[in-house]
């Protein structure tokens, strides 16, 4: 018969009672808090919490700076001491998406280091403070291990974020799985957001081992590698979308290396090949992995090493994770057959808090639909091809988005690429881009770049250059931002029609392109949405208009709506 699971807030108040003094964590501006004050904290914060009404199974929601891992360990852990749901709010979220959040959710209260921000909520605030306290309040245990222990959101890169809730016996088994393992780290360093599945495996890992935990957020290359050096770290965590930053600095100071650092993990997204080779280069003694996991999935992740990171996005399942392939007809695909990856690790199922329904489409008999698009080849390797939902339907025509950002990508001076679909008022859909790039680049230039390596068709209009692509928490390009992005590009500075043929042809774009306001005569028809249904549209119009053939080159060629009418009216003067 096996023993019961442990809850994790009594894991942390039996940590505190043998070892009150080893450092539980410690920020990056240095502040740090033994597992004993942190555990005293807790048990104040729960009887504050119960003196305000919380009882068992209500919810609470946390709100904490980016960086204010302990503010956020002393709530998180307090919430369920007095027998709440912790409801960990995603700091990347919109007030919009906060208010419809807390709406679904339904907090009594909200915790927050920050407490003069939550406008988006009528829930009233209880301020979390890191300063020393008193005697402990409250028992050791408390609260009630049945039912829901904490809700994570999703990171509502294509939507508003789902909640993912998990009971406290899936947490029990997630920490005593963590503590069962041999070789783990006494220090952990990362640059993880708390409002994260990972951050919160992160977190669960050290009460469970005792390790204390190093965070560095914001993420600063130097200022990791020296944290990572002062503090003895063993094993880090970072979002993929660091790795090309952290190469850099290696490169530029190769003794910087930390000396002690033995696992590097990169989550969130792909590492890209080449950075993945360059940092097992400059790190010999530090296993580089990059690991493929999601919210809805628990502790089920995928592995690439430095010596498969050529083969693509997927990997190797994890110690005590499974992996099968769906056909769309609900059978068990076939080896090196493409279908819906699953993944299950033998936690308990998760579920969505507000969406049953959808719920029931992710989560089958303990197996996580992950919604990629994949297969497993004669070696046990998962190879993803895309996401179900990351295609474009253009007139007519399915474009895996995956496929353009790799294109994209194989520009010299392009570093990452977050590719989008938007409205399109005659195609259905069209894609748009942005580019991190190393030196100058115009839209014309990389649609260039992609003539003959994607369809027409495919071809991101606009496609924007940008210092830096806009993350969310776990490191994933934000739909939101980009959209701005990509809106802000096609209404600035906009130069108003100057000549009567530039009006003309701009009220035919207009109408064609059924734009929401003139187009300006410094504006691409390809930046509009234009592509060739359209433009053979336009040339016909403009034939009505001048009685006069104009050849597709007049408009394939022109950088913008006034070189267009420039050449027109060039062609009207031939005799």
């Amino acid at each position: 018969m096996s023993e019961p699971l442990v809850p994790v807030t009594s894991l942390l108040m039996s940590r505190a009672r043998s070892t009150p003094d080893v450092v539980a964590m410690v920020e990056g501006d240095g502040s740090h808090i033994s597992y004993g004050d942190l555990a005293a904290r807790v048990r104040q914060l729960a009887g504050a919490l119960r003196d305000n009404g919380v009882g068992d199974g209500t919810r609470v929601g946390l709100w904490m700076g980016e960086g204010s891992w302990i503010a956020h360990a002393t709530g998180y852990f307090a919430a369920m001491h007095a027998g709440a749901v912790a409801v960990v709010l995603p700091t990347d979220a919109s007030q919009r998406a906060l208010r419809q959040i807390c709406d679904d959710a339904g907090p009594v209260l909200v915790l927050s280091d920050k407490a003069a921000d939550i406008s988006w909520t009528d829930a009233p605030a209880l301020p979390v403070t890191i300063s020393s306290v008193g005697d402990p309040a409250g028992p050791d245990t408390a609260g009630s291990p049945p039912g829901l222990a904490d809700v994570i959101f999703t990171s509502g890169s294509t939507g508003l974020p789902k909640g993912v809730a998990t009971s406290h016996e899936a947490l029990a088994r997630m920490a005593e799985r963590y503590r069962a393992r041999s070789g783990g780290a006494a220090v952990v360093g990362h640059a993880l957001s708390h409002a994260t599945a990972i951050g919160r495996q992160v977190l669960l890992a050290a009460v469970a081992r005792g390790a204390t935990v190093v965070s560095c957020v914001p993420f600063q290359p130097d200022r990791f590698l020296r944290l990572s050096a002062v503090h003895g770290v063993g094993t880090a965590v970072l979002p993929a979308a660091l790795g090309r930053a952290l190469r850099i600095a290696l490169e530029a100071d190769p003794a910087a290396a930390p000396a002690r650092l033995r696992r590097l993990r990169f989550v969130s997204d792909q590492l890209r090949p080449e950075v993945h080779r360059g940092l097992a280069d400059l790190l010999p003694k530090t296993a580089i992995v990059n690991t493929y996991g999601l919210t809805e999935g628990g502790d089920a992740h995928l592995v690439v090493t430095a010596d498969d990171c050529d083969l693509g996005p997927g990997g190797y399942p994890a110690p005590g994770t499974e992996v099968r392939v769906m056909l769309h007809t609900g059978e068990w695909a076939p080896q090196g057959d493409i279908g819906v990856v699953c993944i299950r690790d033998g936690n308990f199922p998760l579920t969505y808090l507000t969406e049953p329904f959808r719920a029931q489409l992710v989560w089958h008999d303990g197996w996580t639909r992950t919604g990629d698009l994949g297969m497993i080849d004669a070696n046990g390797r998962v190879h993803i091809t895309g996401r179900i939902e990351a295609h474009a339907r253009i007139g007519g025509h399915t474009v895996a988005l995956s496929t353009v950002q790799r294109a994209l990508e194989e520009h010299p001076l392009i570093d990452s690429a977050a590719v989008i679909a938007v409205a399109h008022p005659s195609l259905g859909q069209s894609l748009a881009a942005v580019v991190e790039a190393r030196a100058e680049l115009d839209s014309a230039q990389v649609r260039a770049f992609l003539a003959g390596s994607v369809p027409d068709y495919a071809v991101p209009s606009p496609a924007v250059v940008v210092r830096a692509i806009p993350l969310s928490r776990n490191g994933k390009p934000l739909r939101e931002a980009i959209e701005r992005i990509v809106t802000d590009r096609r209404t600035a500075e906009v130069e108003p029609c100057r000549t009567e043929l530039e009006k003309a042809v701009g009220a035919i774009w207009a109408e064609l392109l059924e734009t929401d306001r003139p187009p300006g005569r410094n504006e691409s028809f390809h930046d509009l949405g234009g592509d060739s249904v359209a433009a053979v549209q336009v040339l016909m119009r403009v034939e009505e208009l001048t009685g006069r053939d104009v050849p597709p080159e007049a408009l394939t060629m022109s950088a913008n709506l006034a070189e267009f009418a420039a050449a027109v009216e060039q062609l009207e003067q031939c005799p």
